[in-house]
């Protein structure tokens, strides 16, 4: 086949078009708190998770964990920080609810978070509200304290 020439501004054009899309055609959260994707997947909503305890307030509730990956929602008390930890792999941090900031930036509902091998850092949940997240990876993360590196395989962290 000939190749066909493209417009200069195609791109722009497809921005735009992406602009008009109405809002009812945009993902918004289900009635249980969660986005659709993963309310289906949870099977209940965010008030009726059977959330565990991992220490200092914090909860999570894990969806998946293989040796290939992670899933967990994790619930953080206002003002509650995370551990200070690193990552032998990746981690990838969606924030459903409340906010949380670290030493690379404040992340709130819908942000997302990614972390790997050279991010050092402890998550504090923001002083306004409890946050709940889904973080997902593909390894262990690497805790700096001693009492965290011994708890972490019985908290599946």
């Amino acid at each position: 086949m000939d190749p066909n020439e493209i417009d200069v501004d195609a791109f722009a054009k497809t921005l735009a078009l992406i602009d008009q899309t109405p809002e009812e055609t945009k993902v918004k959260p289900k009635a249980t708190g969660l986005p659709e994707p993963l309310a289906d997947y949870v099977g209940c909503n965010l008030d009726d998770i059977d959330w565990r305890p991992i220490g200092m307030g914090v909860k999570q509730k894990i969806l998946v964990n293989s040796e290939k990956v992670s899933a967990r929602l994790l619930y953080i008390p206002a003002g509650t920080a995370v551990p200070e930890h690193s990552h032998k792999g990746r981690e990838v941090t969606l924030v459903l609810k409340g906010a949380f900031k670290d030493e690379i930036d404040y992340f709130g509902p819908g942000d997302i978070e990614l972390a790997d091998g050279n991010t050092h850092h402890t998550p504090v949940a923001s002083d306004e509200e409890d946050c709940i997240c889904l973080a997902v990876t593909d390894a262990p993360l690497k805790f700096n304290k001693l009492v965290h590196k011994i708890a972490q395989p019985f908290l599946k962290i």
